[in-house]
């Protein structure tokens, strides 16, 4: 490894970095992070204006980014969110937060209004068809899954990735 990093020198490029045509590529600067704070502090922003859309949609966006695990928040803030007309294709990615958000609550009317709204837009989809499956297994709890379509869920699933 200390031979490659000499190389590189010695070719006029940095460890590291990129180079390209002999120049190196100026780093990009890091994107905004949302960090975990971030949630708490639109959590708290929304607490006192519970109406305001902008904090709602600042919120959705946080807890997607950090790919935290807040269903209380989501449910509160995505239905409302919902019912904007002017959300254009991130509706589906509200949607999909509010269907996993739902599930975690055991909401599965709210899951599956979700779903029949995302198996609409996209029919054919693997990926509805991953998040059929999230709904069959919460749901397990209350009734078991029959072998053949555990099977086929299965073969589904493993399509995806």
């Amino acid at each position: 490894a200390e031979q490659n990093r000499r190389a590189e020198r010695a070719r006029g490029g940095q460890v590291g970095g990129v180079v390209l045509k002999g120049r190196r590529l100026p780093e990009r600067p890091a994107a905004m992070s949302i960090g975990a704070r971030d949630v708490e502090q639109l959590e708290v922003a929304l607490s006192r204006s519970p109406k305001d859309l902008g904090i709602m949609q600042k919120l959705m966006a946080a807890i997607k980014t950090n790919k935290a695990r807040r269903p209380d928040l989501v449910i509160k803030c995505g239905p409302a969110l919902l019912s904007k007309k002017s959300l254009g294709n991130t509706q589906w990615d509200i949607r999909e937060q509010v269907f996993v958000a739902a599930l975690d609550l055991h909401l599965f009317d709210m899951a599956k209004a979700q779903i029949d709204e995302l198996e609409a837009r996209f029919p054919k989809s693997l990926r509805v068809n991953a998040l059929e499956g999230m709904m069959l297994e919460a749901q397990a709890g209350s009734q078991a899954i029959s072998h053949p379509d555990r099977t086929l869920l299965i073969e589904e699933v493993m399509e995806i990735y």
